[in-house]
This record gives C-alpha cells, structure tokens and sequence, in this order.
C-alpha cells in the first residue's frame, strides 16, 4: 500500500494522454490512484459525482478532479497522479491540459488543492508541462518536484501541528493530575498544617 512517502511519484504519471471526454479523464485519473493502492475502485465514481456538485476545473488549463466528503472510507493513503493532456479535454467549453487527480486521507487534499493549483498556475509553467514527451524531461521532472516538495511540506506541516495539539493535550493533562495531586495532598494534611499554610500566606 502507498503511503506518505510514495504519495507522489512516476508509476502515478502518464504522458501524451488524450480524452474523449472529462468524464474519461476522470475516470483515468482515479483509476491509476486505485491500480496503485491508493484508493479503492468506488473512489473513482466518488470523483465523478464531485464533478455532478461543482466543476474541478480550475482555470489555467488545469483541472484538479478529487471525491467528495464522504470518500474517507474509500482512501487507503494520499496520492496524486499526473496527467499532461497535449490536446487537451473539454471541461463544459474549456480545455484542461493538465489533469492531476487526488485523494487526501483525513481531508488533506483539502490542504493542498490550492498549493498544487498555484505550483502550475503560471501558463508558461502549464505549458511545459502539458508538451512533456518522457518522464526523464527535464522541465516535466523540475516540475513534478515542485509539486512533490509542495504536498510533502504541507503533509509535513500538518502532521506537525497534530503533534503540537497532541503535546499541548498531554502538558494540560499533566498539570490537571499535577492539581488534582496537590488538592488530595491538602485534603490529608491536618488542621495544625493548615493553618500554618494560611499564616504563612498572610
């Protein structure tokens, strides 16, 4: 199965695609998430009925077509796959060069959406992309990079202020039993002790 690590790489890229239909586009992008252990087959009809809702068409030639809220159970692990599409695939009257399909676990597609969308938001950027021959490119591996290091930052992130809440959790947790300890310890001592605590405090 994929993981953090694997969630972006060439066994998820296929060059010189061509589409009849976004529809098939689709279809394309979730079933290489699926054949690669990312995403169960149901994933790829959850993408199709977020197009039904709104239009993963982004602008810039680019389409970024994902599920929808209720897909968690159908991911597996988070990934991406990566379609340049040189003739481009009508998108209701506009034409996606660049189909990249994804699948966040825990929502965090929702996270990198738009930082994927601004790595190819320059058309020359678009452009390159969409002309790539080989996945030894140069431009297309300079580009995917981009992408790659963009989805591992954020993940990266994210994973960090997990951490955080959770220390924070645990520190608040330990000061609660710290409190409750030192009440219980109050509770034990005598009356003599007490009042020798009140005078002290006065």
């Amino acid at each position: 199965m994929a993981d953090k690590k694997s969630i972006f790489n060439e066994d998820n890229i296929r060059l010189n695609a061509s589409f009849a239909t976004k529809e098939e586009a689709i279809r394309a992008a979730g079933q290489i998430l699926a054949d690669n252990g990312y995403v169960k087959e149901e994933y790829i009809d959850d993408m199709l009925k977020r197009e039904e809702v709104v239009s993963t068409y982004i602008g810039n030639h680019i389409a970024i077509p994902h599920g929808i809220v209720k897909s968690e159970e159908r991911i597996m692990a988070s990934g991406i796959s990566f379609f340049p599409v040189p003739e481009g695939v009508d998108y209701e009257g506009k034409t996606a060069n660049v189909i990249i399909g994804i699948a966040g676990k825990n929502n965090e597609h929702i996270e990198i959406l738009g930082d994927i969308a601004v790595a190819c938001s320059d058309l020359d950027n678009v452009e390159k992309l969409r002309n790539a021959k080989t996945k030894e490119d140069e431009e297309l591996t300079n580009k995917i990079e981009i992408i790659k290091y963009i989805v591992n930052k954020k993940l990266a992130e994210k994973e960090a202020r997990e951490n955080e809440k959770k220390n924070k959790e645990k520190r608040q947790r330990i000061l609660e039993i710290k409190a409750k300890r030192q009440d219980e310890a109050l509770e034990n001592m005598s009356d003599e002790d007490l009042d020798k605590m009140l005078a002290d405090l006065n």
